[in-house]
């Protein structure tokens, strides 16, 4: 895995582009700390720093030119099918000078051009300069694993792997968008069609872009196509185990040391599971936990380490939140409030100490319907069919009566009740956006200035509303919907920028089998009833995996990757949070509200109501701020 930058000039001096995309490469060392490089040619300049994963001898170092010198290239990621490829190169009479995919990349794109990309299989993010043609390509894989900005200035067009980086051209105004913004206080994330610094621009998942002088041109190469259709469950069930197997055995291709992350959840045991049988032995496993013990999975990732006789790692950790969350927000470039970047993080550290590859089990929800959210769903659509007459005054009666999320299980079981009581109010759009559990559309109303309600434009519901007219699953197939949502939203949007940062942070590249193009492809062929059966997820993967995982690993309870947020938030990190949140300067930026704020903080401190969740997000929204627009 590596970290690319460049830029192609329209009225900057050859020695201002190199030194700027010096900056930008420099900002992202992390990413690459094995070999770095500059190419410069006229206008354009790219900068590669190089994680060596595959053909780790100096020939495979980036930028890399083709043979006749008229295609370059600076190349993120890892192409799975690169053998195939190289050998299908070779019938056609090119000569590899190397053996790494780099090069097989760059001599398909001057054989097939832009036909090239929809042959990969991998994950990447990429950009080529074509000099004969005087084109800049920018590519990114189909399901947007690998990250990349780009940004058109009236100087140049620059790009980068991050934000961060990016960011090095002081050219680039640090001004915030207003629909970024207000999707991240919905969602927790910024949502992928948007960046939260204006003017800047991400490569779409599945797309390429092309600038030259006719302009710029966006063109998707893939589309994750839902078109769900009936056969015998055995028939499914075989189906999803050879994909899975493949989709591993295409991920432990590497010429250094390579893991696996252990939860002891079904998807990360699916993954060490599939590498034992495959031969990968003995897998070296790396776990974390966390004194508090409904925040470890230590024991259920021990089982599953001793069955598989696996060379077993694990730390339980005592971070310092004061320490390491505005190091991880500035890690971030953009606001990211998931809590669970903290554990991705230290675990990721803790790998690297081992291992320079690690195979871990995210996907496995978003391909087989494994979230809790989809549950929730499915009952409040069941509880829908009651007459209106009897469900709003029902609704409207539970939630006036229970209290707001306190501690213990009774507490928790209160404002469960309360929270669906409310939900089932809301149309189908607002329900899902409030799954994600920060602002709703209700909270974001008293939160969030006129202004900004206005300028934000309801940006996560949009977003949402957008896909599904778009989407191809049947009308009628709810679950397949939800599906297509997070696949282009949550998946890409947290959990990729979640592990893409939290690892490259620690120069430590992870593959995800359960987010294999084909495997996904084929999920997106299964009817809803193979995924969600009665209440419980990951129907036909837990079918597939019935000989391989212990029956009590197949059936547990799900739980999340999470820290303790809301006791840090009432200890440790209560000073910084209180701080900053009543600091005057929130405030005359004009996008919240102090009096809302106010109260979450004091509901929140007295154990009225658990805000812990919706002040994370705030805490993380204010340290951005003073980072990367105040610059302190």
């Amino acid at each position: 895995m590596c970290g690319i930058a460049g830029y192609l000039a329209r009225d900057r001096s050859p020695e201002d582009t190199r030194g700027l995309v010096q900056r930008m490469t420099d900002a992202e060392s992390h990413r690459g700390p094995d070999a770095g490089a500059i190419y410069q040619d006229g206008p354009i300049v790219f900068g590669h720093r190089r994680l060596a994963i595959i053909d780790l001898s100096a020939d495979a170092n980036q930028p890399m030119v083709s043979a006749d010198g008229d295609v370059v290239l600076t190349f993120n990621g890892e192409i799975y099918n690169y053998l195939e490829l190289a050998a299908d190169l070779r019938t056609s009479g090119v000569t590899l000078r190397t053996k790494s995919d780099t090069e097989v990349l760059l001599e398909l794109y001057r054989r097939d051009g832009l036909g090239a990309f929809a042959k990969l299989s991998g994950m990447y993010a990429f950009a080529i300069w074509d000099r004969r043609k005087r084109r800049l390509v920018l590519v990114r894989d189909r399901l947007g694993k690998k990250p990349l900005f780009f940004h058109l200035g009236p100087r140049g067009i620059a790009f980068a792997s991050e934000l961060q980086a990016l960011l090095q051209d002081r050219e680039i105004a640090r001004t915030v968008e207003p629909r970024a913004l207000h999707g991240y206080l919905a969602l927790g994330y910024v949502p992928g069609d948007s960046c939260i610094i204006a003017g800047v621009r991400k490569v779409q998942p599945g797309h390429y872009v092309v600038l030259d002088d006719n302009g710029v041109r966006e063109e998707r190469y893939w589309q994750l196509t839902f078109a769900p259709r009936e056969r015998p469950m055995a028939e499914m069930i075989e189906e999803t185990r050879h994909l899975l197997f493949e989709a591993v055995r295409k991920r432990l291709m590497s010429d250094v040391p390579l893991g696996a992350f252990l939860s002891g959840g079904i998807d990360s045991s699916a993954v060490v599971a599939i590498m034992t049988k495959i031969g990968a032995k003995p897998v070296k496993t790396f776990s974390i936990g966390f004194e508090e013990k409904d925040y470890s999975e230590l024991d259920f990732a021990r089982e599953i380490a001793q069955k598989f006789e696996t060379e077993h790692h694990e730390e339980v950790l005592r971070p310092n939140g004061v320490e390491l969350l505005p190091q991880l927000v500035k890690a971030y470039g953009e606001p990211f409030a998931d809590p669970s970047a903290v554990p991705t993080f230290l675990l990721s550290k803790m790998t690297r100490q081992h291992v320079t590859v690690a195979l871990s089990g995210d996907g496995g929800d978003e391909a087989f319907g494994g979230y809790n959210r989809y549950v929730h769903e499915k009952i409040a659509m069941l509880v829908q069919r009651l007459p209106r007459k009897v469900l709003e005054p029902l609704a409207k009666f539970v939630e006036d009566k229970l209290p707001g999320r306190k501690a213990g299980p009774l507490g928790e079981l209160a404002a469960a009740i309360r929270t669906h009581a409310r939900r089932i109010q809301m149309d189908a759009v607002e329900r899902y956006a409030a799954q994600f559990g920060n602002f709703t559309r209700d909270h974001l109303a008293e939160l969030c200035t006129p202004a900004l309600q206005a300028a934000g434009g309801n940006a996560a519901e949009r977003i949402f509303s957008d896909i599904l007219a778009g989407s191809t699953a049947p009308d009628g197939d709810w679950l397949n919907r939800l599906l297509d949502i997070d696949t282009h939203t949550y998946l890409v949007d947290d959990i990729f920028t979640k592990v893409d940062i939290a690892s490259m942070q620690n120069s430590l590249e992870v593959r995800c089998p359960l987010i294999d193009h084909e495997l996904l492809e084929f999920a997106a062929t299964l009817p809803a009833d193979a995924k969600l059966k009665g209440f419980r997820g990951k129907h036909v993967l837990r079918l597939a995996l019935a000989d391989l995982l212990p029956h009590k690993t197949l059936y547990r309870t799900k739980r999340g990757f999470g820290i303790p947020q809301a006791r840090w938030l009432r200890n440790e990190l209560r000073p910084l949070l209180h701080d900053l949140l009543l600091s005057p300067r929130v405030y005359e930026r004009g996008h919240l509200q102090r009096p809302y704020v106010e109260r979450l903080l004091d509901e929140h401190d007295s154990g009225k109501v658990n805000h812990g969740l919706r002040l994370w997000n705030l805490l993380v929204l204010e340290l951005w701020h003073r980072t990367y627009v105040d610059g302190n």
